[in-house]
């Protein structure tokens, strides 16, 4: 299954996330019901919820720049969908937080039912009134979604699609490279959800050129279908194609900028 770790700083944006986790944008009409998950939680208001959160915060040593809170989502494939049970998402999430080492911590975990299916973490990042911390390296967590994937497979083979890091290859440097373009493109994405602007310049962009890349299969077709974009044309420097630039304002960006590589470009001449 897909992972995606993320760390808050700000014990205080635990209210938030709350509301984030529990109400999903006014989607959950009833927050508390069996697809909730509460450990180590006293109150069960969705206005009062964060304060167990900001409570045991205090137990913490007091470092600056420390991790407040982890923010933690398992993704399920779009096509095990109809396999998935409500018997199977609370068996992974409870699985998950036991080999996540987050027994003794305070857990709110939210499934959330959207094109694939979402299992929210919020996690407390020390233990339930303790100042002992969860801590976890990234080589670690590559070990835990090994592990977790080695047990889903075996217990709920069903979902086979959703075995990800199992079939991986050891990452060259430039795939760690490519996962953090994608993490901040996501990162975007998940911003323009919380607040419903409209998406960014350069996200708008991407998504275009995105689309075009995966319908081509040569260069020459990628420049012929930029050039019937309504929205964007091909930005060209000392000769050379490096980019597109948006017609509505001029901007230029580039194809690294977007967070296409150069591998990804030079496929296209093969």
């Amino acid at each position: 299954m897909i992972l995606k770790l993320k760390t808050r700083k700000n014990i205080y944006s635990a209210k938030q996330l709350v509301n984030y986790l529990l109400s999903d944008k006014g989607k959950i009409k009833t927050p508390f019901d069996e697809f909730t998950h509460l450990q180590h939680i006293n109150r069960l208001s969705l206005k009062t919820l964060h304060r167990d959160f900001l409570d045991n915060h205090k137990f913490q040593k007091k470092r600056k720049g420390s991790t407040a809170l982890y923010h933690e989502i398992l993704s399920i494939h779009k096509d095990d969908r109809a396999s998935v049970t409500k018997p199977i998402l609370k068996d992974l999430t409870k699985t998950y937080i036991k080999m996540r080492g987050a027994e003794n911590a305070l857990v709110l975990s939210r499934v959330h039912f959207e094109k694939h299916i979402h299992i929210h973490f919020m996690i407390s990042s020390n233990e339930y009134a303790s100042n002992k911390k969860l801590r976890m390296s990234k080589k670690q967590m590559k070990e835990l979604l090994r592990e977790f994937e080695t047990y889903h497979q075996s217990r709920y083979p069903e979902l086979s699609n959703s075995i990800v890091h199992l079939n991986k290859q050891e990452r060259q440097r430039t795939d760690y490279k490519k996962e953090e373009q994608n993490k901040r493109r996501e990162n975007e994405y998940q911003m323009t959800l919380r607040t419903g602007e409209k998406p960014s310049q350069k996200q708008r962009v991407y998504e275009i050129v995105d689309r075009l890349f995966n319908s081509v299969s040569n260069f020459d077709d990628l420049v012929k279908a930029i050039n019937q974009e309504k929205e964007i044309e091909i930005y060209s420097y000392r000769g050379k194609i490096k980019g597109v630039i948006l017609k509505e304002n001029g901007r230029k960006f580039r194809f690294s900028t977007l967070g296409f590589s150069k591998e990804k470009i030079q496929e296209l001449f093969k």
